[in-house]
């Protein structure tokens, strides 16, 4: 079964080794977000990436 936490600090450490200073949000959305998530709910999350490299 999926641990939502583990999926999201995995997703996490991800983003931040791929896009290090560049990553500038990453944020839940959806059911999870709201507390309203079922069995079948899909996980939404949004990163900002701030186009210019540094």
């Amino acid at each position: 079964m999926l641990r939502i936490d583990e999926y999201i600090n995995e997703l996490i450490d991800t983003l931040k080794e791929t896009f290090g200073e560049r990553l500038v949000y990453i944020g839940l959305q959806g059911s999870y977000l709201r507390g309203e998530e079922t069995k079948s709910s899909d996980i939404d999350i949004m990163a900002v990436i701030n186009k210019r490299r540094l």
